[in-house]
């Protein structure tokens, strides 16, 4: 049981910057690192408090795909694709089970439900989580989302090169700085990161910090399709199923977990 919860949240105005699509990912990637560094469990909790609730839809959907049996009248009426990625999908699963791995827990909270939000900050609080990841609305203002705020140690906003994201990246910071809150630590990184535009991101992000004194994460996330990744497998993973085998195939994810466990363990 965890005796101090870091308590964090990726967030930003701006759509498409990859706040939820983060939530998902890199909580399994900070309980892979310490499984593959230290052996360790650490348990996770993510919060879902956007109501558009995208993650919590991805986790129902892979509980129902892990919960199919071969025999079962839903898996029958399936075709032979649909057969195969799920059972392929189990398999993936159960090795990485057997490995010692454990997926984080979710909960979801509707905003409209003072019963949900009490229950929620409850678990937050409760100290059997080593990390906690909320996910936001896009607007800080939505009634319901201050008591969670408050909680929140760590921030990570998330941004791209794109002028639109750049722009709003600004325009969170600016709320940032209006909101009475003492964050232990704020930062931004880079999603969707570009090589070829290197020059232009360096000097964006020396005039970030210059403006609004938030320093950046040393890893960045390249371009590259994570909309899709499931909620339970990390997805900086590559399993191959007839070697029985797994390797980190996305470096990148891991170094950023690295990173973050770094900051909120206060190193």
């Amino acid at each position: 049981m965890a005796t101090d919860s870091k308590i964090c949240a990726f967030m930003t105005q701006k759509g498409g910057a990859g706040k939820s699509v983060l939530t998902n990912i890199l909580p399994n990637e900070i309980i892979l690192w310490h499984l593959l560094h230290s052996g360790k469990q650490v348990n996770v909790l993510v919060v879902d408090i956007d109501p558009q609730q995208t993650n919590t839809a991805k986790r129902k959907r892979d509980i129902e795909q892990l919960s199919y049996k071969e025999t079962s009248p839903e898996f029958l009426a399936m075709d032979i694709g649909q057969k195969t990625e799920i059972a392929q999908f189990q398999r993936r699963y159960a090795l990485l089970i057997d490995a010692g791995f454990r997926t984080y827990k979710m909960q979801y909270v509707d905003l409209r439900n003072d019963t949900q939000i009490s229950r929620a900050l409850e678990n937050i609080q409760s100290q059997e989580y080593d990390y906690v990841f909320i996910d936001f609305p896009g607007t800080l203002t939505q009634d319901g989302t201050g008591a969670f705020l408050q909680l929140v140690q760590h921030i990570f906003i998330p941004t791209s090169i794109n002028p639109s994201d750049v722009l709003g990246t600004e325009c969170f910071l600016k709320t940032l700085q209006g909101l009475p809150i003492d964050f232990q630590s704020k930062y931004i990184l880079w999603n969707k990161f570009e090589a070829s535009r290197l020059r232009k991101t360096n000097s964006t992000e020396k005039r970030l910090f210059n403006d609004y004194g938030i320093p950046f994460l040393q890893a960045r996330i390249p371009y590259s399709p994570l909309n899709d990744c499931n909620t339970v497998i990390p997805a900086s993973l590559k399993v191959n199923l007839n070697l029985g085998t797994y390797s980190v195939a996305k470096p990148y994810l891991q170094e950023m977990a690295a990173e973050i466990i770094k900051i909120t363990n206060g190193k």
